[in-house]
């Protein structure tokens, strides 16, 4: 995601490596920062939505996938912990 917005606006805006890629990580967590960067062209505009709504939804789901890959790891230590417990015994 991050690395196909940096090159979109590099190219289609004219905007620095370092400000795309600052935009697009900005734009795509929920920090409420101001970056006074917006895209001036249509296509750029056009593209910031679908980027956006494209974005968030990868971002809810890797941030879901790392939840229950978080849970899931608990949940088998807690099972490996009652086994070795069941096997001292």
């Amino acid at each position: 995601m991050l690395l196909s917005g940096t090159l979109f606006y590099t190219k289609k805006e004219g905007w620095d490596v370092l400000d795309a890629i600052y935009f697009c990580v900005v734009s795509l967590i929920p920090t409420g920062v101001e970056t006074n960067l917006y895209p001036s062209t249509d296509l750029g505009k056009v593209f910031t939505m679908i980027y956006l709504v494209v974005g968030t939804g990868v971002m809810f789901i890797t941030l879901l996938t790392l939840g229950k890959t978080m849970i899931n790891a608990e949940a088998l230590e807690e099972k490996r912990n009652k086994l070795r417990d069941k096997a001292k015994k």
